[in-house]
């Protein structure tokens, strides 16, 4: 799955305390500034090949998932949301675990995942 469809799925999945979707403005504010508006729209269009982790961070703790979300293989796995949605989380963000995505984990994530465990 590119970084892109990949954002897309966590931007469906998780949203803002109000149950509307994040949008730049909002994803700017809640990261104080580490992520812009522009990077969000770049980002979300699939003009941000790997997105740095620094970034992926302020994005995750903005939206309110554990960082590794980003590098989790089962994210896509039969069209459910990650595993720590699927063990109790997906009433807390109104989730039918119903849609699927269709493809699988882009290479360029692969080597970050240290990143994340060494968090």
């Amino acid at each position: 799955m590119h970084v892109a469809q990949r954002f897309e799925r966590l931007l469906e999945i998780y949203r803002r305390p109000d149950g509307q979707k994040w949008g730049g403005a909002e994803l700017e504010k809640a990261t104080g500034g580490i992520v812009s508006r522009s990077y969000v729209t770049n980002l979300r269009k699939g003009r941000m090949e790997n997105p740095g982790f620094e970034k992926m961070r302020a994005l995750a703790k903005a939206m309110g998932f554990p960082p590794q979300v980003w590098f989790e293989e089962d994210f896509v796995d039969e069209g459910r949301p990650p595993a720590r949605v699927r063990r109790g989380e997906a009433s807390l963000v109104g989730l039918s675990t119903s849609s699927r995505p269709s493809r699988t984990l882009s290479e360029p994530f692969k080597g970050s995942r240290e990143m994340v465990e060494a968090d």
